[in-house]
C-alpha cells in the first residue's frame, strides 16, 4: 500500500491524508511513490504516536507547531487552507489544528508474542511435547510393573489347585529344579563357548600301507604254513565269491558275517598293518584259514562294486501311555461296555482282585480309545478257559463315520485256549478309513468260562520321535509362551494360579510366518520333582521360570520369551478394541444371561470370555481350545486396523494391571511393525495336542483327577509341523 511522507518533517501517512497532523504542512502527490524512510530518518517518530493514539487527534500543543515556517506553511498550503502563523509560548492552547481522520500505520511492528503466526505454532509444539512426554511417562510405568515377576512362596494351599486348603504344597522342589536348570544351562553355554575358543583346524592324515621289513622272509612263511599267520596280501583286487561265506556251523550267519567284513575292513583302513602284533592276529582268529598258493593274474582284473550293507531299522518302543482304561478292571465296570453275563468279578486274576469274566453261555465286551490314523499299536492282554477244547477271542473292531464296521480292514485276532493265563500280542495300524477303533472280548456259547486280566494297548513309537524336534542351526525364529489365568481380584496373576489356557507362539523373521501351538491345560506330564501331573499346576507351585521349563521339557523347545495375561485383562483388551466379530456355529446357553446364537455377531468383551472359556459341550477341552483360536483370530483381525496411538489411553490401563512379559516396548514394537501384515487371521497356522480323557492319581494333591494323555508320537508330529519353515 501506498504511503505519503510529509516533506517537512518526513512523517509517513496514509495515502488519503492531506493535510500532515504532525506540521500541519499540505501532503502533496508528488511524493506519494516515495519510499519508506528508514528508521534514522524519521525524528518525528515518537510524536507521530503521541498524536496518533491521542484521544482527541485534532488538539495538538502549541509546541509541536511553533517551530513551523509560516512561509513554508503559507507556500504549500494554498488558498483554499487558512494560514497558520506561529503562536507564541504562552498562550499553547489557543492553536488549533483542522481534525483530520487518522487511520493507524500498518508497517508498526508487533512483539512476536503478539503475532498468531509465531504463537499459534508455539503452542501447538508445546502442547505435542508435553503430550508425548506424558505418553512416554505412562508406557514406562506400564512396562515396569508388567515385566515385574512375583516370588512364589515357599508353600501354596491345594486350594489354588482346586483340592482341599487344609494341604499345603512345598514350592522347594519346583524352586530346586529351576536353579539345577539354570546351572546346567551355564554349564552348557560355558562348554560351548570354550570349545569355540580352542578348536583349530586339524590336518587329515591318510595312512598308507607300509612296507614289512622286520621279519625275515624265512620266518614269515614257516609262520603263513603252520596258520599263525594269514597269507601276504596280495597288491591285485580279487573277486568275492560265495566259497568265503562261512557255513551254519561255524556259527556265523550271512548278515553276520558282512558286518564281521565290513567293520574288519574299515579297521584295515585305518590301522597300518605293521602295528598289529602276529599274536593278536593268530588270538583273533576263529578258524585257521588253510594255505593255498595265490595265482598270479595274467591280466589287470575287473573292479567290482560291492552292494552296501543295509543297517537294521531300529526297533520300536512301546509307549508308557497306557489307551485302555481301567484295563486292569480294579474300577469296576467303569469304561467298558458289558452285554448280558459278563461281569467284573473277585475272582483269580493276574494282577489285583478282579478280573473280567464271559460266562459259558457266551457275551460281548468292548471299549473305544484314541487313536491317530497310521499309527502302530500293541494290543497285549491275559487269558485262560476253564475248560480244555473251547477258545475265548480279544481283536479289534474298525468302524467308519457312519458306524458301519469295516471287517476287510480288521487284523487277525487273539485266540486263548489254555487253562491257566497266558499272555498274548497283536500288533495292528490303523488305517485311513477307519473313525472308530474298539477293542473287543468275546467268547461263545459253550461248556468253559472265558476270564481276561490286564488289556493294554499302547502305541509303538520309533526312536527318532522320542528325541526333541530341533529348529535349524540358523533359525532366528521366536517363540513366545502365552498363558491365560483366572486371579482373583487383589492377588498376584503370576503365582498361586493356574492357566486356563496355554499355547506357544512361533514368529519366523525370515518368512513372516506365524504359528501357534495349543496345549490342553490338563495335559499330563512330568513336574520336575514331583512327578506325573497337570502342565498347568507347574504356575501355581513354581511361578512363570517353572512352568516355562515344563513346557520346555515336554515339547523339547526353547522358549524365548512368555506373555501370561489375566482374563480381566482380556475382558479389557477386546472392550478397548470395539468388540470382536465372532461365528458361532453351535449355539449354546451359559446361564440364563450369557447365551450365544448360530451366527455372526459382535461380542464385547464379557461374552468374548464366556465364549472363549466354556467347555460345557461333548468336545470338552478341545472344544474351548477351538474357540479360544477363534477369538485369537478375531482379535489379530480386529488389531491389523487398529490405530494404535489413538487407542492408547484404553490400552494402556488395560494392560498395566493385567498382563506380565519379558519384552521390553522396543521388542514388543518391534515385533508389531514386523509381523503386523504378514501375521493376519487369514495366514496364522493354529494347531493343537491331541489326546483323550483318562483318570489318574495327582501326587500333589492326593487324589485322583482327569487328565489329557498325550501320546509321545503326537507331540513330536506336532513339534515337527511347528518348526518348518
Amino acid at each position: 500500500m501506498f504511503k505519503r511522507v510529509c516533506s517537512s518533517c518526513k512523517a509517513t501517512h496514509h495515502r488519503d491524508v492531506q493535510v500532515c497532523p504532525v506540521c500541519g504542512a499540505s501532503m502533496n502527490t508528488a511524493n506519494l511513490d516515495q519510499e519508506h524512510p528508514s528508521r534514522q530518518a524519521r525524528p518525528a517518530r515518537r510524536l507521530d504516536l503521541a498524536l496518533l493514539r491521542s484521544a482527541q487527534p485534532q488538539m495538538v500543543l502549541a509546541t509541536a507547531v511553533a517551530n513551523v515556517d509560516a512561509t513554508h506553511n503559507s507556500s504549500t498550503m494554498g488558498s483554499s487552507l487558512p494560514t497558520v502563523t506561529a503562536l507564541a509560548p504562552a498562550d499553547p492552547s489557543s492553536v488549533v489544528v483542522p481534525a483530520v481522520s487518522v487511520r493507524r500505520s500498518r508497517w508498526v511492528r508487533r512483539p512476536w508474542y503478539r503475532r498468531p503466526r509465531i504463537v499459534v505454532p508455539v503452542i501447538l509444539l508445546t502442547l505435542g511435547f508435553f503430550a508425548i512426554a506424558a505418553i512416554a511417562h505412562n508406557i514406562r510405568q506400564t512396562f515396569t510393573t508388567i515385566n515385574q515377576v512375583s516370588t512364589p512362596a515357599s508353600g501354596v494351599s491345594a486350594a489354588a489347585l482346586g483340592g482341599d486348603d487344609s494341604i499345603t504344597i512345598d514350592t522347594g522342589p519346583a524352586q530346586a529344579a529351576i536353579a539345577a536348570a539354570n546351572q546346567t544351562e551355564a554349564a552348557n553355554a560355558n562348554e560351548t563357548s570354550s570349545a569355540t575358543a580352542t578348536t583349530e583346524p586339524t590336518e587329515t592324515i591318510v595312512a598308507t600301507e607300509p612296507v614289512p621289513t622286520s621279519a625275515p622272509a624265512g620266518e614269515t612263511a614257516a609262520a603263513t604254513d603252520q596258520g599263525l599267520l594269514p597269507p601276504p596280501p596280495s597288491s591285485e583286487v580279487t573277486e568275492a565269491s560265495t566259497d568265503d561265506v562261512p557255513t551254519e556251523e561255524a556259527g556265523v550267519t550271512t548278515t553276520e558275517f558282512d558286518a564281521v567284513s565290513t567293520n574288519a575292513t574299515s579297521e584295515r583302513t585305518n590301522v597300518p598293518e605293521a602295528t598289529v602284533a602276529p599274536t593278536e592276529i593268530a588270538n583273533s582268529a576263529t578258524v585257521a584259514p588253510e594255505a593255498t598258493a595265490t595265482p598270479e593274474p595274467t591280466s589287470e582284473p575287473e573292479l567290482t562294486e560291492t552292494e552296501p550293507t543295509v543297517a537294521p531299522s531300529p526297533t520300536p518302543i512301546v509307549s508308557e501311555i497306557e489307551r485302555i482304561k481301567n484295563s486292569d478292571f480294579e474300577s469296576g465296570n467303569t469304561e467298558w461296555y458289558l452285554e448280558a453275563g459278563a461281569a467284573i468279578a473277585e475272582t483269580d486274576a493276574v494282577s489285583g482282585a478282579n478280573a473280567l469274566v464271559i460266562p459259558a453261555s457266551g457275551s460281548w465286551v468292548d471299549q473305544s480309545f484314541f487313536f491317530l490314523v497310521g499309527t502302530t499299536y500293541q494290543l497285549t492282554a491275559w487269558g485262560k478257559v476253564t475248560e480244555k477244547g473251547e477258545a475265548g477271542e480279544i481283536g479289534v473292531t474298525y468302524h467308519d463315520e457312519n458306524g458301519q464296521r469295516l471287517t476287510a480292514l480288521e487284523p487277525d485276532h487273539l485266540s486263548f485256549k489254555s487253562t491257566s493265563y497266558k499272555q498274548q500280542s497283536l500288533r495292528f495300524t490303523v488305517p485311513d478309513e477307519v473313525a472308530n477303533v474298539k477293542i473287543y472280548i468275546w467268547k461263545g456259547k459253550g461248556k468253559a468260562e472265558f476270564n481276561v486280566d490286564d488289556v493294554s494297548v499302547r502305541s509303538e513309537v520309533e526312536p527318532s520321535d522320542l528325541e526333541p524336534a530341533k529348529a535349524a542351526a540358523d533359525d532366528e525364529a521366536i517363540t513366545i509362551l502365552v498363558m491365560g489365568v483366572d486371579a482373583r481380584p487383589g492377588e498376584a496373576i503370576d503365582i498361586g494360579v493356574r492357566p486356563d489356557s496355554l499355547m506357544v507362539l512361533r514368529l519366523d523373521p525370515e518368512t513372516g510366518s506365524c504359528r501357534t501351538l495349543a496345549i490342553p491345560r490338563d495335559t499330563r506330564t512330568e513336574l520336575p520333582g514331583y512327578g506325573q501331573s497337570k502342565i498347568n499346576h507347574a504356575l501355581a507351585v513354581g511361578g512363570i521360570p517353572y512352568q516355562e521349563q515344563v513346557v520346555e521339557n515336554l515339547l523339547g523347545l526353547k522358549i524365548d520369551h512368555y506373555v501370561l495375561i489375566d482374563f480381566n485383562g482380556f475382558q479389557d483388551l477386546v472392550d478397548a478394541v470395539g468388540g470382536v466379530q465372532i461365528d458361532v456355529t453351535d449355539p449354546f446357553t451359559i446361564d440364563q444371561d450369557i447365551w450365544f446364537a448360530a451366527g455372526s455377531q459382535t461380542l464385547d468383551g464379557k461374552h468374548a470370555l464366556a465364549y472363549a472359556r466354556w467347555r460345557g459341550g461333548s468336545d470338552g477341552d478341545f472344544g474351548r481350545i477351538n474357540r479360544q483360536q477363534q477369538v485369537l483370530r478375531a482379535l489379530i483381525r480386529k488389531g491389523a486396523g487398529l490405530d494404535v496411538v489413538r487407542s492408547l489411553n484404553d490400552l494402556l490401563p488395560a494392560v498395566k494391571s493385567n498382563i506380565r512379559t519379558d519384552l521390553g516396548a522396543t521388542e514388543m514394537a518391534r515385533i508389531g511393525i514386523d509381523y503386523r501384515k504378514t501375521c493376519t487371521d487369514q495366514s496364522v497356522d493354529m494347531l493343537r495336542l491331541e489326546g483323550y480323557d483318562a483318570w489318574y492319581d495327582d501326587p500333589l494333591l492326593n487324589l485322583q483327577l482327569i487328565y489329557i494323555v498325550i501320546d509321545e508320537a503326537e507331540i513330536s508330529s506336532k513339534v515337527r509341523m511347528f518348526v518348518e519353515q
